[in-house]
């Protein structure tokens, strides 16, 4: 089962989660259960550890795709931009966006 596909089943259970927050809280909750290659799915056989509600909704449904686009080994689980909340959204959109820049110079350099 991949990531997005743990996320969904997550999110029917909880309510006001998306599949993506749940999915990044899956991931950030297991980050050495994931192949820097391919990060969609976790190894075969692995127990993952469920987040919390509160943990799943802490999450941005943007981070998910920053999470699939490790799948190059570009961006580590620990340049994930920090847990969103009111007082960081502002930097958490910068972080977001280095982020991004820095897989797009990646990406035109290969």
């Amino acid at each position: 089962m991949g990531l997005e596909q743990i996320g969904s089943n997550l999110a029917n259970k909880v309510f006001g989660v998306s599949k993506y927050q749940a999915a990044v809280a899956v991931y950030r909750r297991n980050p050495r259960m994931f192949s820097n290659k391919a990060p969609v799915y976790p190894f075969s056989g692995m127990l993952l550890k469920v987040p919390t509600k509160e943990q799943m909704a802490l999450e941005s449904d943007s981070t998910y795709f920053d999470v699939l686009m490790r799948g190059q080994g570009v961006i580590s689980a620990a340049s994930l931009p920090k847990l969103q909340t009111e007082k960081t959204s502002k930097s958490y959109d910068e972080q977001l966006k280095k982020v991004l820049d820095q897989r797009r110079n990646y990406l035109l350099n290969k």
